[in-house]
């Protein structure tokens, strides 16, 4: 007996040793996501510098981020090849700690496509949790993309579209070398369709310019192709956004929205 209790006082400490404890199941968070100090409406010239400044805590240890900048066009490129490239940037950064402060600087070539694109961080800690991710629209900008020069209405007021009614948009968008496509689109105002165009929108139309030097469009084409902006009369009382979104032959985009009031 006297044995036994022997026995048992030895194996004591292997299973103390062998009880693991309970798993780290929390998620590191992203509570601070900035780019050139800003959380929308973010603009980035192509040639420039992205500034990002981020901020991660984690209830244990923090592991590393990763930066994952990519276009959110519509793929509509017809095939064609020009020195002008669409921005790509992937990186993954050490960090440890229960918070981390990070600070970034991210080229963005000078021969970059304009247009919008997303910037998603992701975060994941010792135990291999990843955090919800965070994501910005960032429009990055150059001197050939397309001009929106829209005239009518007046959007520094709030533009009422009643129900049943025509839109009607007055001015001009131009190029310094050649138009490709204008599309405009009316559709929900909150949405998290990463910038493309789905089924389902109060209007949608596009406009193909076929032409080799296509440096002008004006809006009144909306009327000289039948496509007339007409709100649909049962359609739901609220807020949308008006998105017209230009790109050029040389693989430029100009991405124009601003918001109606369908009533």
């Amino acid at each position: 007996m006297k044995q036994l209790a022997i026995l048992f006082l030895a194996v004591l400490p292997v299973l103390a040793a062998c009880k693991k404890e309970d798993p780290d199941l929390d998620p590191p968070v992203i509570t601070e996501y900035k780019i050139n100090d800003k959380d929308h409406d973010i603009e980035v010239a192509a040639g420039s510098e992205m500034h990002v400044d981020l901020v991660f805590e984690d209830n244990e240890e923090l592991r590393e981020y990763k930066i994952d900048i990519h276009d959110a066009f519509d793929g509509h490129d017809h095939g064609k090849v020009s020195a002008i490239t669409r921005f790509s940037f992937q990186q993954t950064y050490a960090i440890n700690g229960k918070q981390a402060t990070e600070h970034q600087d991210v080229d963005v070539p000078a021969e970059s496509a304009a247009g919008p694109y997303h910037a998603i961080v992701r975060v994941i800690d010792e135990e291999g949790n990843e955090g919800e991710f965070g994501e910005l629209m960032v429009h990055i900008t150059h001197p050939d993309q397309p001009v929106i020069n829209l005239t009518s209405p007046d959007f520094s007021q709030e533009v009422h579209a009643p129900k049943g009614s025509t839109l009607v948009l007055q001015g001009t968008i131009t190029d310094n070398q050649d138009l490709e496509e204008v599309m405009v689109v009316i559709k929900e105002e909150h949405d998290h369709d990463h910038g493309k165009v789905q089924s389902g929108e109060l209007y949608e139309a596009e406009f193909e310019l076929t032409g080799a030097n296509d440096t002008s469009w004006d809006f009144a084409e909306i009327t000289n192709q039948g496509k007339d902006i007409v709100i649909p009369g049962n359609a739901e009382t609220g807020h949308y956004k008006l998105e017209i979104v230009a790109k050029d032959a040389e693989g430029h985009m100009t991405v124009w929205e601003e918001e109606i009031h369908v009533m």
